[in-house]
């Protein structure tokens, strides 16, 4: 029998594949395991979203992706209606993308501060390629990083494609031999 067709998406839940994990601790605090894993799986969740966006992103666009990705699961959760573990899901995740803005490391001001003069002044010269330097991690940062976090990473060379050597065009035909003959009177 077929479901009506909101009905489908009722029970969409983003973290029921942790209950049987995280179930002992909840059973152990003696919270709902749906509470307990709706926050917990949101945090896991929203902190793989944080780490993606930190290996490739910086400064301020690093900051206006997190509130842009908070904004839109908090809004979601709270006027989109979803079924009431995803609300708690999304509002976990979108809590958790949000105070990454308010509540920033150190070394976070200091990229963030670099990032703005940066792109300041390649607004100001008109230089893309600055611009894209203030806002996007190089490859080199990318490999730095990963090293950093014990996974290897062989040598990264970023060329531009080469277009190939021109060929020359063939040669035009010879113009055709006319042979004139000469009569002498």
């Amino acid at each position: 029998m077929a479901m009506p067709p909101r009905a489908a998406g009722r029970n969409i839940s983003l973290t029921s594949w942790l209950d049987t994990v995280l179930g002992f601790f909840a059973d152990q605090a003696g919270v709902s395991r749906e509470d307990y894993v709706a926050q917990t799986g949101g945090e896991w969740i929203a902190s793989g979203i944080e780490f993606t966006a930190d290996m490739f992103t910086k400064g301020i666009m690093n900051k206006l992706i997190q509130g842009l990705i908070g904004a839109i699961l908090g809004s979601y959760a709270i006027w989109g209606k979803p079924n009431p573990r995803l609300r708690k899901e999304l509002i976990a995740m979108a809590n958790h993308e949000l105070t990454r803005i308010l509540d920033p490391k150190p070394s976070d001001l200091i990229e963030l501060r670099e990032s703005i003069d940066k792109l300041v002044s390649a607004i100001q010269a008109k230089d893309l390629k600055l611009a894209l330097d203030a806002l996007f991690r190089s490859p080199e940062e990318l490999k730095n990083m990963l090293s950093a976090l014990g996974i290897p990473v062989g040598e990264l060379r970023v060329e531009a494609p080469t277009a190939p050597a021109p060929v020359a065009p063939p040669a035009p035909p010879a113009p055709p031999k006319v042979e004139k003959k000469v009569t002498f009177r």
